[in-house]
């Protein structure tokens, strides 16, 4: 038989371990790629969140503009009071102006302000939600802003009706989700 090195004996003999800066050292390596890991799951669990979130504002809002523009164009107005000034941002009468006589219905683009249509309908300008659908069970506030239209190309100030839905969530940091559309009078 054949033997091996010398001293081959004496090295598989040794019983040396890790040494306490190594384990140490291995310690928080393993601990910053968990704090990592687990980091990523969070900032994925908010995501996921705000997505719901929105996701539920905008089956909200979609339904209640569909409701708005389905009704006769007379009775395609809100119920008095109409909706006041908020201080807040992120609610939507933020844009009403502080006569309460216009809403500007784009604040974020070229949207001009443009006055209210009286209020002679059945709906709230404002009203609580609450989704009992989904999981969520988010609840929130839909405002609703009918205002004249004047298309340039017809003469007169009154062509039209624009509607605009705003949908904010309770205990949401977001701006509200909004939606807007054009109501023709198709008897005239």
């Amino acid at each position: 038989m054949a033997e091996g090195a010398p001293g081959a004996d004496r090295m598989l003999a040794r019983e040396d371990g890790f040494t306490i800066i190594e384990v140490v050292v291995a310690a928080a390596l393993v601990a910053v790629v968990l704090l990592a890991a687990f980091s990523s799951f969070e900032g994925s669990r908010r995501l996921i969140a705000k997505s719901e979130r929105v996701e539920t504002a905008t089956h909200v809002g979609q339904q209640e503009l569909e409701r708005m523009i389905a009704r006769s164009y007379a009775t395609v107005a809100t119920a008095s009071p109409l909706p006041t000034r908020s201080t807040d941002p992120r609610n939507p009468r933020y844009w009403v102006n502080a006569a309460g006589t216009e809403y500007t219905w784009n604040p974020s683009g070229s949207g001009t302000s443009a006055t209210f249509v009286p209020a002679s309908g059945t709906l709230p300008a404002c009203s609580n939600w609450s989704d009992t659908v989904s999981a969520t069970r988010l609840t929130g506030e839909v405002c609703r802003f009918v205002t004249w239209y004047d298309d340039p190309s017809i003469a007169g100030t009154t062509d039209a009706k624009r509607v605009t839905v705003a949908v904010s969530i309770n205990g949401n940091r977001d701006v509200p989700v909004t939606f807007t559309s054009i109501v023709w009078d198709r008897t005239a």
